[in-house]
């Protein structure tokens, strides 16, 4: 019989790079996501607003370092007055990526150093809504 996933094997693929971040008020260390949680995360962008919302918060809930983080952000979500929302979620998963993505920060041997910057930020707004869309456009033939 064939046997698919090893505790073992899964462990050693990837280097965990804890960050430490401000959660509101607090400092909290987020582990770095498993393939299986990208992939879940990945998913999470073509769901409506409140199964993302929910799926952004269990995916966090799985990589804060403790329960007390945990706790920390059940409450300051919870608390309206807070100043701390799903949106902030989300920029912090965006921030997370991307610093998750740097490493291993040294350049692969053979490749291209990166173009220069140009300076000049983006203008996009970093807290986006997401809605579900659908085609409306249908096929016309005379």
């Amino acid at each position: 019989m064939k046997q698919f996933g090893d505790r073992n094997r899964a462990s050693g693929r990837t280097e965990d790079h804890p960050i430490t971040v401000m959660m509101l008020d607090r400092e909290v260390t987020v582990h770095m996501p498993s393939t299986g949680q990208l992939a879940y995360l990945g998913t999470l962008l073509l769901a409506d607003e409140l199964e993302a919302a929910g799926g952004l918060i269990n995916f966090f809930g799985g990589l804060l370092e403790s329960d007390e983080d945990r706790n920390h952000l059940k409450k300051i979500l919870l608390d309206h007055n807070s100043g701390f929302d799903v949106f902030d979620l989300a920029d912090m998963a965006e921030y997370l990526i991307e610093e998750w993505g740097q490493r291993p920060t040294n350049a692969a041997s053979g490749s291209s150093p990166s173009q220069p910057s140009t300076g000049k930020s983006s203008t996009a707004n970093s807290r986006r809504v997401r809605a579900k869309t659908s085609s409306t456009s249908g096929s016309t033939g005379s």
